[in-house]
């Protein structure tokens, strides 16, 4: 026996030290991925409103008391769960900075580090096959451009897709009763957050668990406390429990409202993968295909999820997003396996090929970032935030109107002030402004020069130019009479145009 336990220590001491290298590159590519990370984060530009209004403005309202309310909420189809996430960060910038920007820079900046957990679950995942794969996995989910600026977004995709994906990864490695229970949290946690990915998650949970009884018991105990959380977060919100989910598919496919935004047709995301890709989408599918049949049950998740979005009117990319987040690990994890089949049928190591491979995928996504547009095309509309704080917090101004086609750009959670908010009406520029709006406001952000005539009292004050687009800030002189500027606040502009 002494022998034996002697033997053990002998292995384990050995094992310790192969993986010691790993280690130190898995903290390397945590390092790249976090400056990476850092240097894409932008306060004032987002991908798309929701991060401001639904999500940004939501957790603000919570903490202080003021802000918008969009139809989302007025009607009920969204649940709190991501607001309330966010809710620590923000109480805590308002505790230090009360009134200012502090509350929504430490809730974004919260949620941004969510976003890292994107590279452990790839870890995780690739892992499974071999730790070559993983480390691979890690570095493609780090550096791929779209996962960069994605991990930095507030949106229900960026926070549902860590979660997912570490519910993949322990789906793929080997079949412990527990892993099964933190697969259902987070699988189930997802879903809540985006519970459009359902389907996602079903599919995969089918495929992979399939028969094995004892794995669907763990799976529902997992899912079971957070799917109680889910209805008691409603219950205190004072909806009632997952009503939101009826709400939404009946304001959204039933009345059309998701139509608005616009429509596509049902081949519209395989364009929308030549357009976020370019000419790496070939190199990238076709390693996919190469991952091995361990990760089947993924990949039939993530074209399940795509073929159930395309069934929707309304389309964006960001809505297969976890789709396209495992096609890159997977990806990641079949060129590894190409790559060490090349390397044993010329005879030589595989590590010098694993290191082209890894170049090889960096060059690929900043080839991708070049040709898609990159940044620039991914996010804007800071240029209004930064006019609006501009305006805010100049001396003497008690009123501030933006030109309708601003109503989405920005919100009171940007402004660090109480200044109030007024929004033009839909006939603005093509005929004057009202002249009780222009007594109530003594700023005016637009992306054009007014040209109305009461307008003309304005003078610019400053522009801020943001991929390509200016907002220029304008100041009266004089005071400001809030009185008939009362019916012309943002709010009311947001219910006129049903946002």
């Amino acid at each position: 026996m002494p022998d034996d336990t002697a033997a053990l220590r002998v292995y384990a001491g050995r094992m310790d030290r192969a993986l010691t290298p790993a280690r130190t590159l898995l903290l390397a590519i945590f390092v790249v991925g976090l400056a990476l990370r850092i240097l894409a984060f932008s306060f004032w530009n987002y991908h798309h409103p929701d991060a401001l209004l639904q999500y940004l403005e939501q957790a603000h309202r919570l903490v202080t008391g003021r802000g918008i309310v969009p139809w989302e909420y007025r009607i009920g189809i969204r649940n709190w769960l991501m607001p309330l996430l966010l809710t620590p960060g923000m109480a805590l910038g308002e505790a230090f900075d009360p009134g200012g920007l502090a509350g929504a820079i430490c809730a974004r900046g919260a949620h941004a580090a969510l976003g890292l957990v994107v590279i452990w679950a790839a870890w995780r995942m690739g892992r499974a096959s071999s730790m070559a794969a993983g480390l691979m996995a890690a570095l493609v989910v780090a550096v791929w451009y779209e996962s960069v600026l994605f991990s930095v977004e507030l949106l229900s995709e960026s926070t549902a897709a860590p979660l997912m994906l570490m519910g993949v990864a322990l789906l793929c490695e080997d079949k412990a009763r527990r892993k099964f229970v933190w697969a259902g949290a987070a699988l189930a946690l997802g879903v809540l957050i985006r519970f459009q990915w359902a389907g996602f998650a079903g599919v995969l949970a089918l495929a992979s668990v399939r028969g094995d009884w004892r794995g669907w018991r763990g799976l529902i105990a997992g899912a079971l406390p957070v799917m109680a959380l889910g209805g008691v977060v409603d219950a205190a919100m004072g909806q009632v429990p997952y009503a939101w989910i009826i709400h939404n598919f009946a304001q959204n496919i039933g009345a059309g409202q998701a139509a608005r935004f616009g429509t596509a047709p049902v081949w519209e995301y395989g364009r929308a993968f030549y357009l976020n890709f370019g000419v790496t989408l070939p190199i990238v599918a076709g390693a996919s295909l190469m991952c091995g049949r361990r990760y089947w049950p993924a990949a039939l998740a993530a074209l399940a999820n795509v073929g159930l979005h395309s069934l929707i009117g309304h389309k964006e990319f960001r809505f297969i997003w976890i789709s396209v987040l495992v096609m890159l690990v997977l990806a990641a994890i079949g060129s590894v396996r190409v790559a060490e089949r090349l390397a044993s049928d010329k005879g030589r190591p595989a590590r010098p090929f694993l290191i082209g491979l890894a170049g090889l995928w960096v060059a690929l996504s900043a080839l991708a970032y070049k040709q898609t547009g990159g940044e620039g095309a991914f996010r804007g509309g800071g240029q209004t935030g930064l006019a609006l704080y501009d305006a805010v917090h100049r001396p003497g101004v008690c009123g501030v109107m933006l030109t309708r086609d601003l109503v989405l750009q920005t919100a009171p959670v940007l402004e660090g002030a109480t200044t109030p908010i007024y929004v033009a009406p839909k006939s603005v520029p093509a005929s004057a402004i009202p002249a009780d709006l222009v007594a109530g406001a003594n700023a005016f952000v637009s992306e054009a020069p007014p040209p109305a005539p009461q307008a003309a009292r304005y003078n610019r004050a400053g522009c801020h130019t943001n991929n390509g687009f200016t907002a220029c800030l304008y100041i009266r002189p004089g005071l400001c009479q809030p009185q008939g500027a009362k019916a012309y606040t943002q709010q009311i502009a947001l219910q006129q145009e049903g946002y």
